[in-house]
């Protein structure tokens, strides 16, 4: 792990935007100051260069760690893209059939909410990966063409792609970001976001990276406008480290999801750095959430909010110096029915 250069900026700046306050707390060579303002749900940069002007700080002097949690908002707001789902032919439904797990057992009449992706957004593609990478059905360009032609018009804001093994072999679903560039919309694939075997988990925590990435990109623009692009910009992780603004709001803005804490200097962070860690992938074992009230679904399916949340958590702990995950073993040597783990 490559240790974390010593920052050039005297003045770090830890903001937390919630719904009523925005937070500040300050660490320079004078000491540690705070400072609250009121919040603008409207447009929460306000509030945030608000307080920076009533501390009188300059952006450019500064190393601002943001935590916000606009993502989260979208997502138990239904306010987030129209996002369109593309997996191996066959699971389509993957989403809306979950797993066992759900609040009420015993219900004879339950209801769920509207699945995050619509049916009618969600694409299989004849192709198919085994579990130890190896291509058992290659993707062919008729097929990429069918599914480009099938997402036209359609009014799609954004895109995930989870296919079965790709944590193993990503070339599939890297063949289909590539295919489907020209749309001039983000796209998601799960064995960026989410490497990790189990078909389900990958997928629910990849849509809801493509379902907020937009919201995101659009709002973390913003912001990064309105600092006039001065100063050192970053986003708190749902893992309590931190990534640059560009990636949370371009290939990984999951990894904001339930943030809510402000980077407030703290001994851990001083910990991790004179251990040699560096602040992108925390070293912090993020344990499943677990809600102590019921609470309202959210879900892309049939997972609970805080399920989701607890996805995300583990999302953040896949960084760029991750290693491949390996394949999955099996007992007999031989390979696993098709309905095993993926």
């Amino acid at each position: 792990m490559v240790a974390e250069p010593t920052s050039s900026y005297t003045i770090r700046v830890g903001i937390d935007t919630g719904g009523t306050f925005t937070d500040f707390m300050v660490a320079s060579d004078e000491g540690v100051r705070v400072h609250k303002v009121l919040s603008t749900p409207h447009d929460p940069a306000e509030a945030v260069l608000r307080g920076l002007e009533q501390l009188g700080l300059e952006p450019a002097a500064c190393e601002i760690t943001y935590g916000s949690t606009v993502a989260t908002n979208a997502l138990i707001e239904r306010k987030g893209a129209r996002t369109a789902f593309v997996t191996t032919a066959g699971f389509e439904d993957m989403l809306e059939i979950g797993r066992q797990t759900r609040p009420h057992l015993y219900d004879l009449m339950p209801s769920r909410p509207p699945a995050m992706v619509p049916k009618e957004l969600r694409f299989g593609v004849d192709e198919r990966i085994l579990y130890d990478g190896s291509v058992l059905k290659p993707l062919s360009r008729r097929a990429l063409a069918d599914l480009r032609r099938s997402m036209r018009d359609r009014g799609i804001e954004s895109v995930a792609v989870c296919f079965l093994f790709s944590f193993v072999n990503p070339a599939h679903e890297l063949a289909v970001a590539e295919a489907l560039g020209g749309l001039g919309v983000p796209v998601s694939c799960s064995h960026r976001v989410l490497p990790e075997h189990r078909e389900y988990e990958r997928a629910t925590t990849t849509a809801v990276n493509a379902y907020v990435a937009p919201v995101m990109g659009r709002y973390l623009e913003r912001l990064g406008r309105s600092l006039g692009g001065r100063g050192r910009f970053r986003v708190m992780q749902s893992n309590g480290g931190s990534i640059s603004a560009a990636r949370a709001a371009g290939r990984c803005p999951t990894r904001s999801n339930n943030n809510a804490s402000s980077d407030a200097p703290s001994p851990l962070r001083k910990r991790r750095r004179r251990s040699g860690l560096s602040n992108n992938t925390s070293r912090i074992r993020c344990t499943r959430w677990r809600a102590a009230r019921p609470m309202r679904w959210v879900s892309i399916g049939s997972r609970s909010d805080c399920q989701i949340a607890s996805a995300s958590a583990r999302a953040s702990r896949c960084g760029t110096n991750r290693p491949a995950c390996p394949s999955v073993p099996t007992t007999s040597g031989s390979a696993p029915a098709a309905g095993g783990s993926r």
